[in-house]
């Protein structure tokens, strides 16, 4: 489906739920989702997770991918019968916050990375939801025909690389409709490597402990035990403090 939005623009619906609500769109111009304001330096990119995960990947000392399902809200290959597996990164925020994916941080250079990881670019979607956004940049060993070629060189997009090689990412980006979300913009990474390299991403990573304490209420409550249909308590649902105590088991 093809769309004019409010700017004139010739954007395309890929897909829209009403429950949960959301609208998966691609622009015309994946470089035109900034307003000239809204970019925020980023080095490190991380993967959140709960404790209980953090304990199956660090005995497995290596990473497990995931197939893209519909609870990721993803257009890869809409409808979902993609072969995609991978892992879901995006820029660190200070530990401090709240973060709702949980207590436990797998995180690491942006740049190192790109250097030491050779990986294809393409640009995937951008996701509108009620009050917040999120765009989608897949890196991937792999290449897809029926994605676009994303250059983080080009100013506009959800990931910048400015002339000194620093990193920005859009903390606020336009909507389908021309508007802006309330909670702003989030930039994702969608990591894909064999299997064989996810040993190597794993011993790739610093592990830091980050806030899931207010994982049972407010907005941003607990991704994993406080969405959907069924809620249930969190069982790791930590301050940074009391996760750090529960590394040092691991020697961390």
């Amino acid at each position: 489906m093809v769309w004019r939005n409010g700017r004139g623009r010739m954007d395309k619906i890929v897909f829209q739920s009403d429950l949960p609500q959301y609208t998966i769109w691609k622009p015309n111009c994946q470089y035109d989702l900034w307003n000239g304001n809204d970019y925020a330096p980023f080095e490190n990119i991380c993967r959140i997770v709960h404790f209980e995960d953090f304990v199956t990947i660090y005995n497995a000392n290596s990473f497990t991918n995931y197939y893209l399902d519909e609870d990721n809200h993803c257009s890869l290959d809409y409808p979902l019968n993609t072969d995609y597996e991978g892992l879901f990164f995006g820029p660190q925020t200070s530990r401090k916050l709240h973060n709702w994916y949980g207590n436990v941080s797998f995180n690491f250079s942006i740049s190192s990375f790109l250097q030491n990881f050779n990986l294809n670019m393409f640009y995937v979607e951008t996701v509108d939801y009620n009050t917040n956004s999120c765009s989608r940049i897949l890196l991937s060993y792999k290449y897809y025909h029926n994605l676009r070629h994303y250059n983080p060189r080009k100013i506009g997009g959800p990931w910048y690389i400015d002339n000194d090689a620093d990193h920005f990412h859009l903390t606020n980006a336009r909507r389908f409709d021309g508007g802006f979300s309330r909670f702003g913009h989030a930039l994702e990474f969608m990591i894909e490597l064999p299997n064989h390299c996810l040993n190597r991403l794993f011993n790739f990573c610093q592990i830091q402990a980050v806030n899931h304490s207010h994982s049972m209420n407010g907005y941003r409550k607990c991704r994993k035990y406080r969405t959907g249909g069924f809620w249930q308590r969190c069982p790791s649902s930590w301050g940074i403090r009391y996760t750090s105590l529960q590394l040092r088991n691991y020697e961390l």
